[in-house]
Formats: structure tokens, sequence, C-alpha cells
């Protein structure tokens, strides 16, 4: 979806870099990486960032003020979060703990970028420099680096198409069909 149209839908600026931070209960659960995400943010290069929060009932977080933070509540429904995804530049995906992130592969499917910390699945799904970043170290300031290397690298519209060709290539039906019938052929 266009990037322009979905955020004329949400009702959020085109003239700001826009982060998106998803979780069902970020502010009471400390694995979802909130604390890291409002440090990361409190030293973010450039004023003219945002931060969209969905699946919260309280967006704010307790984010530093001088980083806006807009809150979009709990998204029940399919067109809503791919507006959510595709209105940003960037998703980002604080978790200490991860498997194969759904946040993740929804992202990347939309074509939005991802950057999270080196846990999990994490590793399998976001290239370093190709589909987003990964942060070296579990910390805010190793987040915000990475934040800021995918926001301000110059192919970020390239790192949106690639996170999109990642998704068809290595986690489509098809694909993970074929992965299936082969194991099942396997075992036989």
């Amino acid at each position: 979806m266009d990037r322009r149209v979905a955020r004329d839908i949400l009702g959020i600026p085109h003239d700001r870099k826009i982060l998106l931070f998803g979780a069902i209960g970020a502010s009471s659960d400390p694995r979802k990486g909130a604390a890291l995400l409002r440090e990361a943010l409190a030293g973010l290069t450039g004023s003219d960032c945002e931060c969209v929060v969905i699946g919260n009932t309280r967006p704010e977080l307790g984010f530093d003020a001088s980083v806006k933070v807009r809150g979009l509540g709990v998204i029940r429904d399919r067109y809503s979060m791919v507006l959510a995804y595709n209105a940003a530049d960037v998703v980002v995906v604080p978790s200490l703990q991860e498997n194969l992130s759904n946040v993740i592969m929804e992202s990347l499917s939309c074509g939005t970028p991802v950057v999270g910390f080196r846990v999990g699945g994490n590793i399998d799904m976001i290239e370093d420099g190709w589909n987003g970043a990964i942060a070296e170290r579990i910390s805010g300031e190793s987040l915000r680096d990475a934040i800021n290397r995918t926001l301000h690298a110059p192919n970020l519209g390239q790192f949106g198409v690639n996170a999109r060709t990642r998704v068809v290539s290595d986690y489509s039906l098809a694909v993970i069909g074929k992965k299936y019938e082969q194991l099942y052929k396997s075992i036989q």
C-alpha cells in the first residue's frame, strides 16, 4: 500500500520519520523491551521522528517528551494492521525474547524494514543492512544506532523491497508447504 495513503487514513503526518512499535502488554511485560525503546528514542538523531504505538491502551509508555508518541490502540482487523505497517518507515521490535515474531513477519510482508535485537528468530528474518538492522547488543544505545542506520540509509526504499522479497522467497505458503511435504516424505 502507498505510504502516503496509509498515513492519510490514519492521520499520521507526512513530514516525519515514523517508527512503529507494537506489543500487547508492553508497559507491563519487560520482555517486550519498551524500556530499551524509551532509552533509544531519548537520543535519536534528528527531531523529525515520531513513534506510533499499537496494541497498548497507554501509548506514552513513559517516553521522553522530545519524541512525539501517537497511540493507535489495539488493532483487531487485518486492514488496519496493514495500514499501520505501511504508514511506518521502520518497525522496531525491541523484544528481549522472540521465536519467529509475527510482528516482524507481518512488517516484512508489507514491505516495511524492521529493527530488532539479535535474539531468537530475528536473525532468520532480518538481514542487517538489507531489509532492516540488527542491534548488536541488548541496550538502548545499540538499538538507537540500529534505528539510525536504518532510518538514514540511502537505500531505505530498497530495504522495503528486500523485506517483501525475503517473505515471498522464504516464508510464503507455497515455500513452507513444499518444506512440509519434503519433511513428511523424508520420515515415511
